[in-house]
């Protein structure tokens, strides 16, 4: 998907799947990630549960995967 497709995905609030953030450019990067992190996460409260984190040495296929298996907490999206 690129940008544009990201840019409208966010606007209709049709997101499904897992989203990778990568380029060369960081700071689209970093704005287009922020984007659709405004969208999903709604309730800053709940973004411990909603909002998963990976950082280098603790990231894993196994423990992605049961992240995205796991369903959103009182929010319709994770």
């Amino acid at each position: 998907m690129d940008p544009n497709g990201l840019k409208s995905a966010i606007k209709s609030g049709k997101l499904s799947g897992a989203y990778l953030f990568y380029g060369e450019e960081r700071y689209l990067v970093k704005y287009y990630f922020g984007e659709l992190r405004s969208a999903v996460v709604t309730d800053d409260t709940l973004s411990v549960f909603n909002n998963p984190k990976f950082h280098g040495d603790e990231l894993d296929f196994a423990s992605v995967l049961e992240e995205l298996r796991s369903p959103p907490m009182m929010s319709d999206y994770k």
